[in-house]
């Protein structure tokens, strides 16, 4: 079967992955072969003692953290109680460093681009428990390959596992309707079997638009560049020179035979620190006629390599960025030069983003939940909606809450905008009911309807 990989997103039949750059493992790598060609014998020296004062800012994790806070799977769309207890089932047992699976699913697919999340039953429950059997993992970066037609549409996918030290995989396709389930060892199908899930897969692919671009890690490589040359800046041309060598002229201090110290001038000049020392000798003075009369002070001066400054507006242009490449200038405040109009332009484009990505993992978990469904059974196919948590400033959450006291917005509105709630009918039902009585006489209309 020929296989059509889809131009758009990373290949995962291979392990190439930004998931380094997004833990801060790449930074110091990348950026030493940035700058430096590492096959010379003295370019590794240099990166050795550059490594010893490595440092770094990850600004690539700040906002691919801060995006997804806004993306939690877990603010899903009302669910049947049997899905929502087994979502919560999944939350609960596999809670760990990246979340529980459908958390980790959307981190690694907005990182790299694309991740699959693989549904399966745990082989020590028995068919009449087959809903606490049924587990989600997000497969690792290359263990899945998904096969397409010319159209773009997935056709197959094989899962490659490792069992008692033996190699296999799990190849599933479609057939007249049904999903086919193989098991192949050592090129050949050890067994096969056929299940209607409505046409879906168990691995399902979540597709986002990866947030680890390249622009984006040249910016880190620069804001690490920075900051590394900071201390080494500080420390040669100040401590080192100023402190350690204390303004000692061009020579050493040496005993002599007879045991007296003396003064050994250095042919080589003046042993100092990474600044440009310049040797201002006595300008001549001349009298009326011309005539030479003497000679100024003669002074040594030193001049520091870069301002620390530099360093500090480097670090910062490049924060910002990355803040702009992520709609996430708002974060900024005060730091930077934006008016109000321009924060709140920020923050309806990060709303935005965070908004298309939301429908795109809401399209795949309603893939993943449906297939849960006719697994277990139910042949129907399900609707979630991921709803995106995206705070607003408190001057818009001011400029709202006045809007609706004037009549502007209705309650509906400025509940969903102040996005405290998750289901708003169901928070405008609890404040009906919490309404006070009106006054006795009263005909309708006063108070307690404005």
């Amino acid at each position: 079967m020929l296989r059509y990989p889809d131009s758009r997103y990373p290949d995962f039949s291979s392990t190439q992955s930004n998931w380094e750059w997004y833990t801060g493992e790449a930074f110091l790598s990348a950026w030493l072969e940035s700058i430096l060609d590492l096959s010379q014998p003295e370019n590794q020296r240099t990166s050795q003692a550059i490594a010893r004062n490595f440092q770094s800012c990850n600004k690539i994790a700040e906002i691919v953290d801060r995006h997804l806070a806004a993306l939690s799977p877990s603010h899903l769309s009302a669910l049947d109680p049997m899905l929502a207890a087994l979502v919560a089932k999944w939350e609960r047992e596999n809670a760990g460093v990246f979340g529980n699976p459908l958390e980790e699913a959307a981190l690694k697919a907005k990182i790299d681009g694309r991740s699959y999340l693989r549904l399966f039953f745990q082989k020590s429950y028995t068919a009449e428990t087959k809903e606490e059997a049924l587990e989600v993992h997000c497969a690792p970066i290359g263990s899945v390959v998904a096969y397409r037609n010319s159209d773009k549409f997935l056709t197959q996918f094989d899962y490659h596992y490792t069992e008692s030290g033996e190699s296999f995989i799990e190849r599933q396709f479609l057939n007249k309707g049904l999903t086919v389930f193989q098991t192949i060892f050592k090129n050949e199908v050890v067994k096969e079997f056929s299940l209607d899930l409505g046409g879906g897969f168990t691995i399902i692919e979540i597709n986002l638009p990866a947030m680890v671009t390249k622009s984006i890690k040249e910016n880190q490589n620069a804001i690490n560049f920075a900051l590394t040359l900071l201390p080494c800046n500080l420390a040669y041309s100040g401590w080192i020179q100023e402190s350690i060598l204390n303004a000692q002229p061009p020579g050493k201090w040496e005993y002599d035979a007879q045991g007296r110290e003396v003064f050994t001038p250095n042919p080589e000049g003046l042993a100092s620190g990474a600044g440009i020392t310049r040797f201002v000798q006595g300008l001549p003075l001349n009298d009326e006629r011309n005539n030479l009369i003497g000679y100024t002070q003669p002074d040594i001066r030193l001049q520091q390599p870069i301002d620390p400054k530099t360093f500090i507006e480097t670090f910062q242009i490049f924060s910002q960025s990355i803040y702009a490449q992520a709609d996430q200038s708002f974060v900024l405040g005060a730091d930077l030069l934006l008016s109000g109009i321009s924060r709140e332009q920020s923050r309806r484009d990060f709303s935005d983003y965070v908004g298309s990505d939301a429908r795109k993992l809401g399209y795949a978990f309603s893939d993943l939940l449906s297939v849960c469904n006719y697994l277990l059974g139910i042949k129907s196919k399900v609707s979630v909606k991921v709803l995106p948590r995206v705070e607003r400033g408190i001057e818009h959450k001011n400029l709202l809450l006045q809007a609706q006291s004037q009549g502007l917005v209705s309650k509906k509105t400025a509940i969903e905008q102040l996005g405290f709630v998750a289901d708003v009918d169901a928070e405008l039902a609890e404040l009906a009911k919490e309404k006070p009585p009106a006054p006795v006489g009263d005909a309708g209309g006063g108070l307690a309807d404005s």
